[in-house]
């Protein structure tokens, strides 16, 4: 709020060649000297500047707004008399008032917004909406309701089910927008249902035998990760999940090795007579292999690298092991990771 030549509280104002002291008293603009008389008498702020001349601004010499509507005595850019208002006047940018605030409002600019409904965007007021939820250009999602300033689901909030401040009870779901009774169709959550022989109540629940996951187990049963089983003929096997596999079965993280030929090798199932290799895959070697790093390499054959060493040569590695040479026995630079020249010439590399 402000008229052309005020930079503060108090200031001088230039105007036909005169200068004048003035000062801002509650929402008007007044003399210096007559502020100490305001102060005893709140009526009397009708004092403005008008065209750069103290005087009383035309309408509100005889204060208009006493006893009326509203004390307040609001005026325009030049300081003449706009009206009255309760409490405060809105002013925009050009110093001249516009609408009143009422209870539940709020200036912006010359204009009175809503609180609560509207925002101050841009000078002016702006209803709350999809495009301007909370605060000025926020926008909700396409599924989205903008309601009391926050982004909300309507068809799944309890406290704003298929609207705005539309409420659901306690017990209630908010389901495609409308307030549900839990039930056995929509236990917990919608869409929950619950098994056969089963009711809701916080939960699915068995009303006879134990509960387990949607399954009702009877006597000498199992759960095992919500499924029954019957311990004679089946094991849970704790895995990634806990699953089922048949008794005498091996257990392995996704599933299950057939005990009549296969075997568990971490991750995999293997034949009965492979070697398991540890760490990384292939997880075994078939029988007559031994494991290495990353590979199988026939029984008698040196690991080296990647590779198998062949014909009796070893394998010959660097320092710093950055290079591997498969060499004649006693022939390994151990310095370089390469085969002793001979006679010859270098031995070959495998």
């Amino acid at each position: 709020m402000g008229l052309p030549g005020f930079a503060a509280a108090s200031s001088l104002y230039r105007g036909s060649g005169h200068y004048y002291a003035a000062a801002i008293w509650g929402s008007s603009f007044v003399s210096a000297e007559h502020a100490a008389s305001t102060a005893a008498d709140p009526h009397a702020r009708y004092q403005f500047l008008s065209e750069g001349h103290l005087q009383l601004s035309s309408g509100c010499d005889s204060n208009p707004c006493r006893g009326s509507s509203g004390p307040v005595c609001c005026h325009d850019s030049k300081g003449n008399f706009n009206g009255c208002c309760g409490t405060s006047c809105c002013y925009g940018e050009d110093g001249g008032a516009g609408a009143c605030p009422h209870a539940g409002q709020f200036c912006c600019g010359a204009q009175a917004c809503t609180t609560g409904e509207e925002l101050c965007c841009g000078g002016g007021c702006v209803s709350q909406d999809e495009s301007n939820c909370g605060s000025c250009g926020t926008s909700c999602g396409g599924n989205q309701t903008c309601c009391n300033g926050s982004c909300i689901n309507t068809a799944t909030d309890k406290s704003n089910c298929g609207g705005c401040n539309s409420a659901c009870n306690a017990n209630e779901l908010c389901c495609n927008g409308s307030c549900i009774g839990q039930s056995a169709s929509n236990c917990r959550s919608c869409g929950n249902v619950c098994g056969p022989g089963q009711e809701c109540a916080k939960n699915c629940y068995c009303l006879v035998g134990t509960t387990c996951g949607k399954e009702c187990c009877t006597a000498g049963q199992q759960c095992c990760d919500g499924r029954c089983y019957d311990p004679a003929v089946q094991q849970c096997c704790q895995g990634i999940t806990p699953h089922l596999c048949a008794v005498g079965d091996a257990c392995m993280f996704f599933g299950c090795c057939n005990s009549q030929y296969e075997k568990s090798c971490i991750l995999n199932c293997a034949p009965l007579d492979s070697v398991c290799c540890p760490g990384s895959p292939p997880g075994w070697c078939p029988k007559g292999w031994h494991c290495c790093d990353d590979a199988c390499c026939p029984d008698g054959q040196e690991c080296c690298a990647n590779g198998c060493c062949q014909g009796g040569l070893e394998c010959c590695q660097s320092e710093l092991g950055s290079i591997h040479t498969c060499c004649p026995p006693g022939t390994c630079d151990p310095i370089h990771g390469i085969c002793k020249v001979r006679l010859g010439g270098l031995h070959p590399s495998v």
